[in-house]
């Protein structure tokens, strides 16, 4: 059993559900971590675009748009029907219209139409590596239960997903919050607690989605990560009452959340800071 400073997994688990507990409860909330949309590695021409194209461009579901002409550049044509989207490119133009080299001036903004990868066909293209640099703890307790790893392009519906019949992991992103969520509900499933919901209506679901949640919350506590504030606002998106949808699932919580730092490799127990020690 992984043990920190002498304190035996089960232990810290509950210190961690403990403290993110008490700072609901207290209003002690951190200040709200902005979500980290993976970018690309490649040199995609959409990687040179402004921040609020790029938002723009990931709202309308999808992690590559371009030009007509780029993607019939790249091999690839726009399906007949498609539907353009729009970014925003600069107008400018000459201070002095006489002058070869005179300075530029910006009049405005254009709307300038461009495809999403969705709505082409044709060649395959070249695969981007987003996997991070370096990768956030508790890789091996995944590999424990068998589960792959993989990060994803950046989609408009979710930043993070587990899917049971593959035994897999998908990120878009690399909040260490939702790779734990991710890992929660994968070691749910693996200890045989998670059921089978057909809708996100179903309690069934409901009860995964505070399970993984508040598992994410407290692993963040444990590695010193504000987090306790997007955990709250998001299990009260599936339970309007969170502390009590907690209490009545914390023997399911206590036991993920245990499993995990049992399997947590020595390296990373011995940096993690503690609830304790924080306080």
């Amino acid at each position: 059993m992984a043990k920190a400073n002498g304190i035996s997994a089960r232990e810290r688990a509950e210190q961690a559900t403990r403290h993110v507990l008490t700072v609901w409860e207290g209003g002690n909330l951190p200040a709200i971590i902005a979500q980290s949309v993976l970018a690309a590695k490649s040199a995609t021409p959409c990687s040179k675009w402004s921040l609020g194209n790029r938002i723009a461009m990931i709202a309308q579901g999808t992690h590559d748009a371009r030009g007509f002409q780029q993607w019939k550049e790249a091999g690839r044509n726009v399906r007949k029907g498609s539907k353009a989207i729009y970014i925003l490119g600069p107008c400018f133009v000459k201070r002095d219209k006489e002058a070869v080299n005179s300075e530029l001036a910006l009049i405005g903004f254009r709307g300038i139409p461009v495809f999403r990868f969705q709505d082409t066909e044709g060649q395959p293209l070249e695969q981007s590596d987003f996997t991070p640099e370096t990768l956030p703890p508790l890789q091996t307790v995944a590999q424990r239960i068998g589960v792959r790893v993989s990060y994803t392009p950046a989609l408009a519906d979710f930043m993070g997903r587990y899917i049971p019949h593959d035994k897999a992991i998908e990120l878009c992103t690399h909040q260490p919050a939702t790779w734990f969520h991710e890992l929660a509900h994968a070691v749910d499933d693996f200890l045989g607690s998670m059921k089978p919901a057909k809708s996100k209506a179903q309690a069934a679901y409901k009860d995964g989605e505070v399970v993984a949640e508040f598992t994410a919350a407290a692993l963040c506590s444990l590695y010193a990560i504000p987090y306790e504030h997007n955990a709250l606002r998001y299990i009260e998106h599936y339970r309007k009452d969170a502390a009590k949808a907690v209490n009545r699932l914390f023997a399911r919580i206590e036991a993920v959340l245990t499993f995990i730092l049992e399997h947590e490799p020595a390296a990373e127990t011995s940096n993690v800071e503690t609830v304790a020690k924080a306080a």
